[in-house]
């Protein structure tokens, strides 16, 4: 998340995007090719797979917008309870939630409305910069959820691919077409490091 913000602050959401989503392709894509291709790809995994990529990118767009106008300290916290919407999603879908889950999401609710209470003037994190994270925490809740139903019926790296092939498609491609997919040499390593990072994380 540090390195996304700096990255975006330097670059521009946009460019730090679209540098993200191809670092991740470069990782995802020989992983995918190395995991062999599923034995019948259904409508449906294809269908998840489409809003696993769609939810990502818009929210790691909205995210990165979000920061480079507001405060880090603020935003992660309301970002990062993307897990809480996957949750309500899945107990919409008919999972079960034990009480001491439900207790922590409870916590969580809490803990977003004190974050984007907390300290600090609205000049220096705007009522635009909290509104952009709470629709980029829907976004990522919803394709957290998505990433779940690909990963019970593909291997892993399938449900990795969408979301870097999609960024690439939608962001990546046509920022080059208009050759305006440069970045300041001192934004180069964040998006590397943001872009390894998001692989990681989205693995686990």
């Amino acid at each position: 998340t540090i390195s996304a913000a700096r990255a975006s602050r330097l670059a521009g959401a946009w460019p730090a995007l679209a540098w993200v989503m191809l670092v991740g392709l470069l990782v995802a894509a020989p992983l995918t090719a190395a995991a062999g291709l599923p034995d019948g790809l259904r409508a449906s995994e294809v269908g998840w797979m489409a809003v696993s990529g769609a939810g990502n990118v818009g929210g790691l767009l909205l995210v990165y917008e979000a920061m480079r106008l507001g405060q880090v300290s603020i935003t992660a916290p309301i970002t990062s309870t993307e897990g809480a919407i996957a949750a309500v999603l899945a107990i919409v879908a008919g999972e079960s939630l034990r009480t001491s889950s439900a207790v922590l999401l409870a916590f969580i609710v809490v803990g977003v409305v004190l974050a984007s209470l907390s300290g600090g003037s609205a000049a220096a994190h705007p009522v635009s910069a909290t509104l952009l994270a709470c629709g980029a925490t829907l976004l990522f809740g919803a394709s957290l959820f998505a990433t779940g139903r690909v990963s019970q019926s593909l291997p892993i790296a399938w449900a990795m691919l969408p979301p870097r092939l999609v960024g690439v498609l939608v962001v990546t491609l046509p920022l080059l077409a208009r050759d305006r997919l440069r970045i300041p040499r001192g934004a180069a390593p964040f998006a590397v490091l943001t872009g390894l990072c998001e692989v990681g994380g989205f693995a686990s």
